[in-house]
């Protein structure tokens, strides 16, 4: 009813594309190509991309993000925190206007159960807007949308990218303001890539995007061994100067082949791609870490420690029940939705279910259940990518990371043939570079769009007219929320509701104290340690005694919040002086609209020489290095404190392996699931 009573005027640009010569003309009525006279005509539309930012350039918080992105300058050259502080965005020539950033992506979906359709849709986020502004759907640009029975042809992304190229060559004027429009990322899992680069599938010879490896066949597969030990032994890395050169010679070769089945490849390059006028091939064209790490290597790896029982012998030496006991008791903050359970399940888990696992679960419970040599194996792998993840505090150790990625695959081949050495093991070598140039691993992967292609295919709701539902759809959800005005709705209860459906009823306060709220004389305690420690007299005073409590924009549970079920989010780190310290918190205090928390302090240990396994080598010695930054040795006691909930810094996770408990921090936990 809303869609008939609010108009949603979309602009957009309909195209035909010929499924057999892929002559491409303005959308008619035609059935049959106008060229060729034998092809069927497939409808596509192409999306107004100027009219979409509008509607976020004209949200003044929106706004100010892009302009206080545009201004960003790194604190620490020594420091990566976000895609802001990598080689690429920082050798952007900035003006006086302001710029706009896209990371696009592609990726097919089937649609439909009952027919044959797949769904390829274009979308872009804006990398100045902060991480959980731009990847909200509401904030993604839809450049254009593909459903047919068959993959897109280089024509649809041509005409899909038409617009960007057009604004490389002036501003772009949005709401009274000149933009510079460009891309920074361009995010594929590997079978889109190599279609869109129109470059030989990872499993062809040359089937590496970044580098000459060549590769070889070793049955059915392509592997890519290591000679020796050492950053000397890499292959030379590609460079756009290198895409540019085979690709026009490819090019010439192959515009005189007929047949698309007998392309020739030049080092991997089978022509220009429809991408490479706005983005540099391949060093805009980062390794996606949701499927090569999760989806890729990690599920491998999960498949050989815990369910492949005929081939890892010598990794299986744990009791599945007392793992599976382990999992169980952890509890996580109420940000995740979803928990790895049993580990014999562990080939069904989401990917998100993979990322918890793999990074704050597995290295404090396998520690208890691995071989000390497979332990520090396993667990500098781990350390190594999330060193990658999350935001890198010192640049000096990717070095060393790239070092322990070629020592991990060498010693893949050594215990499992060369068999184990695929394309998807051979790409972390390349994931230091890619840091270096995009930022963290967190700042370009895949969930968001992943989410974003289910929401797209929830819209449909028919078996007919699939173009006309997700056009009519897709803006209405967008932009419903821009439309809520006095103009259709003149019930002012009404408005009011609707206003507060889509969070636009007021401006909620920063910090606030949320759910039952008790008003109480502070204990003896209690006015003692804020006497001693504020210098804070509150012996007559009331205070307000809060459950959870938002600070920062991020909401915190106490252990006096009755409906926190098996969640945890009231163990946390925070800062007081120099020191980190742990705690959890009790309940939450208000005094004169200053916040402070009762917390249980924890305690953390410093006999990591008795905790880790003794062995030696370049696994041994890199864990020794970072296991403290990432997992604390911790004990409970019974001591209290009052802190500033200003000095909150962190929820953190608990990990108890029936012998051990190790708390971990989620310096990152913002990330569709």
């Amino acid at each position: 009813m809303l869609s008939k009573v609010i108009n949603i005027d979309i602009k957009s640009e309909e195209f035909t594309i010929c499924k057999k010569c892929e002559n491409i003309d303005r959308f008619n009525n035609e059935t049959n190509c106008f060229h060729c006279h034998q092809g069927d005509l497939i409808q596509f539309p192409v999306y107004d991309i100027v009219e979409q930012l509008e509607k976020i350039v004209i949200n003044t918080d929106y706004f100010n993000q892009i302009k206080e992105s545009n201004n960003h300058s790194s604190k620490n050259n020594n420091s990566i925190d976000s895609a802001l502080d990598g080689i690429i965005y920082k050798n952007i020539k900035k003006d006086k206007n302001l710029t706009i950033s896209f990371n696009i992506n592609t990726d097919g979906a089937p649609l439909i159960k009952s027919k044959n359709f797949s769904l390829w849709p274009v979308l872009g986020t804006i990398v100045e807007l902060k991480q959980s502004v731009r990847e909200k759907f509401t904030n993604m640009i839809i450049f254009s949308i593909w459903v047919h029975n068959s993959k897109p042809p280089i024509g649809f992304f041509q005409k899909s990218f038409q617009q960007l190229i057009s604004f490389k060559e002036k501003p772009v004027k949005i709401v009274d303001k000149m933009f510079n429009i460009r891309c920074q990322a361009g995010l594929f899992d590997l079978p889109a890539k190599a279609m869109i680069l129109r470059a030989k599938q990872y499993n062809g010879q040359f089937g590496c995007i970044c580098c000459f490896h060549p590769g070889q066949r070793y049955g059915p597969v392509t592997v890519y061994s290591i000679k020796s030990s050492s950053l000397d032994s890499l292959y030379p890395l590609k460079t756009n100067k290198d895409y540019l050169e085979f690709s026009t010679l490819a090019n010439n070769e192959n515009s005189q082949i007929n047949d698309k089945t007998k392309l020739i490849s030049i080092f991997g390059y089978m022509g220009f791609s429809p991408i490479d006028k706005v983005f540099k091939i391949p060093e805009q064209v980062p390794f996606d870490f949701l499927h090569l790490v999760l989806q890729g290597h990690a599920k491998w790896l999960l498949n050989k420690l815990f369910i492949d029982k005929a081939k890892n012998d010598l990794f299986r030496r744990y009791d599945e029940t007392a793992l599976n006991y382990c999992l169980k008791s952890i509890r996580l903050p109420h940000t995740f939705n979803r928990k790895p359970s049993k580990i014999d399940e562990a080939l069904r888990w989401k990917s998100s279910e993979i990322k918890i696992f793999l990074f704050y679960e597995s290295v404090p419970i396998l520690i208890k259940f691995l071989s000390s040599a497979y332990f520090y194996k396993y667990a500098s792998y781990v350390i190594a990518v999330r060193l990658l993840y999350e935001p890198i505090r010192d640049i000096q150790c990717l070095s060393l990371i790239k070092d322990i990625f070629i020592h991990y695959i060498k010693d893949l081949e050594e215990t499992f043939s060369i068999e184990a050495c695929t394309y998807t093991i051979h790409a972390h070598l390349h994931l230091v570079d890619q840091v270096k140039l995009h930022g963290p691993l967190h700042c370009h992967s895949q969930f968001a769009f992943e989410g974003a292609l289910f929401n797209l295919k929830n819209i449909l709701h028919g078996t007919r007219g699939y173009l006309n539902q997700l056009s009519k759809q897709i803006f209405l959800s967008k932009e419903i929320g821009n439309k809520i005005t006095n103009e259709y709705f003149q019930n002012d209860i009404l408005l009011a509701r609707i206003n507060q459906i889509f969070n636009k009823s007021h401006k909620i306060r920063v910090d606030h104290l949320l759910g039952s709220i008790q008003k109480r004389k502070l204990n003896e305690k209690e006015k003692k340690i804020f006497n001693d420690k504020y210098n804070l007299n509150l012996s007559s005073k009331e205070v307000l005694i809060g459950e959870r409590l938002v600070i920062k924009k991020k909401l915190f549970h106490s252990k006096l919040y009755k409906k926190k079920g098996q969640y945890d989010s009231f163990s946390v780190c925070y800062n007081e002086g120099d020191n980190l310290l742990y705690g959890q918190i009790e309940y939450f205090i208000e005094i004169e609209s200053k916040f402070y928390a009762y917390i249980n302090l924890i305690q953390i240990k410093d006999n990591l020489e008795e905790i880790l396994p003794k062995s030696h080598g370049i696994f041994y010695t890199f864990v020794k290095k970072f296991f403290i930054s990432f997992f604390q040795p911790i004990d409970f006691t019974k001591s209290f404190d009052l802190i500033d909930c200003s000095s909150i810094e962190n929820r953190c996770i608990i990990i108890n392996n029936q012998d051990l408990m190790f708390i971990t921090r989620l310096l990152y936990e913002y990330e569709h699931d």
